[in-house]
């Protein structure tokens, strides 16, 4: 089974007793946005953050060169579910989309065109996450800081991938669903010379101007990367090593002023400790699929490094280190629905969730989403994804067992009233009060 897109009429019917703005997001996320020259020419454009390339491409098809330095970062929905402000998405750029961002009423909207020969149709005004004074300053020797890291959403966070060269590409060993590899050699096409291996100093000078940029705001980092296997190849350092010379760098100069959260794999418990030494509040080791047989085809690499039962089984150990609310790893909504070998039905996929989550939450364990974009650099940029059935009932579930379990999502992540998580709707049911 697979899906399609559809009006947001019919989707609003057919799922009435979900949230228009859980639908919205859910949608132009999973099958991509395009922008009509009208939206690109807009001064509300000019003044969008644009840095959209800290990880994946997060596309479902590559946008020109042009288009890609123009499109916006992140937006949020306006005046929907009786709210003023609603939730935050992440840009997905695909030209073929039925939905796009146009101006209507000198204003950015989403729309619907499902004929081109049809007047776009205005569903939900949006607002852009605004351009900050950080995206236009260097470090010491000379890289902008938004090639370091993005600061996002009004100031609030800072996402770092200090390294964009994932080792498992190197042996053919990669997530089928990951595009981290070649979104680096995607920018280089454009002309855009990111640093694949970033410096301490060069992170904590991003750190230094994002504090000055919203010193009210501003609580947390996020820094992730590759998996390193072969310590020749970066420097002579472990994955682990790696990682903790740039949380050392923060904590020597704020101390445990701002959350340090870290992605890497899955960690033995005596590595867990020294990062938690160091300064790491929240650890992300994404366990992404919760089939075992689905792990081994879908992440082989981690199931030859580590392995499906032990990455797990050290998850759970982690939350003797870093506490309960600050084991977060990331699933790929939708990815367990991958043919030829994924679920064929919706059913399936969610009891397998279901009970993946439930084992992890009674542990202790606080996952979360990443609904899944099928992205050109990807091994999987040829499949289809699930029907939005899949996704809606799969966020649901979270919000039903987190009550159960009386779980409330991370701080870092839930914060002034609102989620910090774009490419997932799980945490937007906090926000819609009655839900």
């Amino acid at each position: 089974m697979e899906g399609e897109p559809f009006s947001f009429k019919k989707y609003f019917k057919m799922f009435e007793d979900y949230p228009k703005s859980i639908i919205i997001k859910t949608a132009v996320y999973l099958y991509g946005l395009r922008m009509t020259r009208r939206a690109l020419e807009h001064e509300s454009i000019r003044n969008a953050n644009t840095a959209r390339y800290w990880i994946f491409t997060h596309d479902r098809r590559r946008p020109s060169r042009d288009t890609m330095l123009m499109l916006p970062t992140l937006f949020q929905l306006l005046n929907i579910d009786g709210r003023k402000y609603g939730p935050w998405a992440q840009m997905s750029y695909n030209e073929n989309s039925p939905y796009l961002i146009d101006i209507v009423d000198d204003k950015p909207m989403i729309c619907e065109q499902f004929k081109p020969d049809e007047e776009p149709e205005p569903i939900v005004e949006i607002r852009y996450d605004p351009k900050p004074k950080y995206n236009s300053k260097k470090t010491s020797d000379g890289i902008p800081l938004p090639f370091i890291g993005s600061l996002l959403q009004n100031g609030i966070q800072l996402f770092c991938t200090v390294n964009r060269h994932c080792q498992l590409w190197d042996y053919g060993l990669q997530c089928k669903f990951c595009d981290l590899n070649a979104t680096v050699k995607q920018m280089i096409e454009a002309g855009v010379r990111m640093p694949v291996y970033k410096k301490p100093q060069q992170v904590l000078e991003a750190v230094e101007a994002s504090v000055q940029e919203a010193p009210g705001k501003f609580h947390y980092i996020m820094l992730s990367g590759g998996t390193i296997i072969d310590p020749v190849k970066s420097f002579g350092k472990t994955d682990t090593e790696f990682y903790l010379e740039f949380v050392k760098a923060i904590t020597d100069r704020y101390g445990r002023r701002y959350s340090i959260q870290l992605q890497t794999i899955a960690k033995d418990l005596n590595d867990c400790i020294k990062l938690a030494e160091a300064g790491v509040t929240v650890h992300h080791a994404n366990i992404e699929v919760w089939d075992p047989h689905l792990f081994k085809w879908i992440c082989p690499g981690k199931e030859k490094l580590v392995g499906r039962d032990e990455w797990i089984r050290r998850v759970v150990k982690s939350v003797e280190v870093f506490g309960e609310g600050n084991v977060v790893p990331v699933f790929v909504q939708g990815v367990e629905m991958a043919q030829p070998y994924g679920f064929k039905t919706v059913d399936e996929a969610v009891k397998s969730n279901m009970e993946g989550w439930e084992y992890l939450i009674r542990n202790g364990v606080t996952p979360r989403w990443h609904i899944w974009t099928i992205e050109e650099g990807s091994e999987f940029r040829d499949q289809k994804p699930p029907p939005m059935e899949y996704y809606l009932r799969t966020s649901r579930m979270y919000y039903d067992l987190s009550r159960d379990y009386q779980l409330n999502p991370p701080r870092v992540h839930y914060a002034y009233g609102e989620s910090s998580m774009t490419v997932t709707t799980q945490y937007d049911w906090y926000l819609i009060g009655g839900w």
